[in-house]
């Protein structure tokens, strides 16, 4: 039996025990079990004590610990490493090893819903954790361009130099959430948390010209429809939830803690679909 969890601050949210019940339901695999832990800051020190001595197998991460995560960690993989973040811990031989599933997860949307990357002109909304990934899978992807737009603007110049790091062939600008609407963009991923439920009238661009968008991507998940995507969409925008997102990066997690033998197995449309239903 193997005891894994997701480790937060706040969790009341979260649907990753749901989603994981339903992973090792396809898999044959109930035994597992996993469950949310929320941890204070100043007690995070003890819970990586407690999963090395052997309290869980593996855990997921959410925020605000993919980074204060990283000291803790014998081992870190190089996408991980790349980001500074990490989102799944896998214990190995008494090591606590840090990999980034965000990333493979992002991707895994993209070609999901046939979202082209060579050439485009894409925006990211947001420059935190979940920022990077997106940005990283754009810079492997070789868009043209990045238009970056956050209330803090050191955090939004930090991920433009993430990106132009990356690759320098990608074009990155530093606008705010008012320039980009009228802009005549393949892409616009929503990385912040304005439209999330309960507070689901919000938006990072509220009533904005999407006209010459091809396709806006909002990671958030609950509710299904955001309402940046229901505008987006009423212009002629392919719109996609991040709920996907959330499928893969677990996916891509148990793969890691099972040692292979997932992926292939795993019938992410159907998964997507249960948990669907339980959210708004």
């Amino acid at each position: 039996m193997g005891s894994y969890a997701l480790l937060g601050e706040k969790l009341g949210h979260s649907v990753s025990p749901q989603l994981h019940a339903a992973i090792y339901r396809q898999l044959g695999r109930t035994e597992n079990s996993y469950r949310s832990v929320e941890v204070a800051p100043e007690n995070v020190s003890d819970f990586f004590a407690g999963f090395a001595a052997g309290a869980f197998d593996g855990i997921n991460i959410t925020i605000p610990y993919k980074a204060a995560a990283l000291p803790f960690l014998q081992q870190i993989d190089a996408k991980a490493k790349r980001l500074n973040a990490v989102n799944c811990v896998y214990r190995r031989n008494g090591d606590l090893i840090g990999y980034n599933t965000d990333v493979s997860g992002f991707a895994y949307l993209l070609r999901r819903h046939s979202i082209d990357l060579e050439d485009a002109e894409c925006a990211i909304l947001g420059a935190g954790g979940s920022a990077q990934a997106v940005a990283s899978v754009l810079a492997d992807g070789n868009v043209r361009s990045v238009k970056v737009a956050n209330r803090s603007i050191d955090k939004a110049n930090r991920l433009a130099m993430f990106i132009e790091a990356m690759n320098p062939n990608v074009k990155t600008e530093l606008v705010s959430f008012d320039d980009l609407s009228g802009a005549k963009l393949d892409l616009i991923v929503n990385s912040t948390s304005l439209g999330m439920s309960p507070n689901s009238d919000n938006s990072a661009m509220p009533k904005a010209d999407f006209s010459q968008v091809k396709a806006v991507v909002d990671l958030i998940y609950n509710p299904s429809e955001t309402t940046i995507m229901r505008e987006a969409s009423a212009m002629g925008a392919k719109t996609v939830n991040g709920l996907e997102m959330l499928v893969a990066q677990a996916v891509y997690s148990v793969e890691i803690w099972f040692g292979g033998g997932v992926i292939a197995n795993i019938d992410m449309d159907a998964i997507t679909q249960e948990l669907a239903e339980l959210v708004t």
